[in-house]
């Protein structure tokens, strides 16, 4: 689960740096045409990489860190990092009425994510009880 949720946050602050940073879809690495928001409410790629970054990528991050260190947290922010993914990618697939190979992947890890750290959150409160 940790690897799940390093392996998301720092694509998910990668892409987020890209889109925020060409906002016009030209970046380096990730480039795609601004004619893919028209059924969105966004103009340009600058806020939906901002929120790419922080929502996804830095809960991610954070999350991956705390589950590695077995924090107490950690399962918690695992299942806010999972399904902070899989909103992400529901919705964009949604907004952009499309289904790339690479939106199924990020499904499949943030759902993957989410339903291991929602099963180790249950054990965790069990044994407590």
């Amino acid at each position: 689960m940790g690897a799940l949720d390093l392996f998301t946050g720092v694509t998910a602050i990668w892409g987020g740096i890209e889109l925020a940073g060409w906002p016009d879809g030209t970046g380096p690495v990730i480039r795609m045409p601004l004619s893919m928001l028209e059924h969105s409410p966004f103009h340009d790629f600058f806020v939906p990489g901002l929120l790419l970054f922080w929502l996804v990528g830095v809960l991610n991050l954070i999350a991956g860190v705390l589950v590695l260190r077995r924090h107490r947290w950690s399962e918690f922010l695992a299942v806010m990092g999972g399904g902070s993914l899989t909103v992400w990618i529901v919705t964009e697939m949604v907004m952009l009425r499309a289904a790339h190979w690479l939106q199924v992947l990020y499904l499949v890890v943030g759902l993957g994510t989410l339903a291991t750290a929602l099963g180790l959150w249950r054990l965790r409160t069990l044994r407590r009880s």
